[in-house]
């Protein structure tokens, strides 16, 4: 009996995860844009025309493909829900420790390759191949 108890919990509780992944509507309905800032002039340029969203087709370049690497754009979320979960507008836009550089030497291998993220003066680099998810960047990036 303890056995069909604990079974039943793991169903439950997978059951409950599944269900807060996003079963996605199709694109151009107004149920998959919803709780983004939607803006139909500006669907070309960012999914449901919200700048925070990013571009709606990925890169599929073998220099960005590595960047994307995870489980979808949203990770499995509506875009919604995705803001829901991950964008604050009243959060500072400047996370403590920015700007300020880590005090000393790294003499890099020859060869080595790095990649820089940010406008042409950003000075964010890391190690080239590094996937998107595990750097500290902000979402605007």
């Amino acid at each position: 009996m303890k056995f069909q108890t604990f079974i039943a919990a793991i169903v439950a509780g997978l059951l409950t995860v599944a269900e807060a992944k996003c079963k996605i509507p199709p694109r151009k309905t107004g149920a998959y844009c919803r709780g983004t800032n939607y803006n139909q002039t500006l669907e070309k340029q960012y999914m449901c025309g919200d700048y925070r969203l990013g571009p709606p087709i990925l890169p599929q370049t073998v220099l960005l493909s590595w960047e994307l690497e995870y489980d979808g754009p949203y990770d499995g979320l509506c875009p919604g829900q995705f803001l829901g979960r991950w964008w604050d507008d009243s959060a500072s836009r400047s996370r403590p420790g920015d700007h300020i550089p880590i005090s000393g030497n790294l003499t890099l291998p020859r060869g080595t390759l790095i990649d820089r993220f940010g406008d042409e003066t950003g000075n964010f680099a890391s190690p080239y191949g590094a996937p998107y998810i595990q750097r500290a960047l902000h979402l605007r990036t």
